[in-house]
């Protein structure tokens, strides 16, 4: 009936990921790299933070963005953030 609106509509479901369910991802995409050693015992839980911060950030900067200039916020998902921990 309405081709256009099925073919060209985009439905924003999402939302603010809680700060839980940030740090699952991180924990589950890290588990297979080796970071804890007897050197550096908090190295895993350190890197889990920083992915979990460097989301929330982008978060509020995107906010800020689309408040200030009314351009549409970019979407970051968490699986996202952290594959792109592969290029560090």
């Amino acid at each position: 009936m309405f081709p256009s609106l099925v073919n060209c509509c985009t439905i924003d479901w999402f939302r603010e990921w809680p700060m839980e369910a940030l740090r699952s991802v991180a924990v589950n995409f890290f588990t297979d790299v080796e970071l804890d050693s007897a050197n550096s015992p908090d190295l895993l839980q350190g890197v889990v933070s920083c992915c979990v911060f460097i989301h929330q950030s982008v978060e509020r900067k995107s906010k800020k963005y689309f408040d200030e200039l009314r351009r549409y916020k970019c979407w970051l998902l968490p699986c996202r953030l952290v594959a792109s921990a592969h290029v560090w």
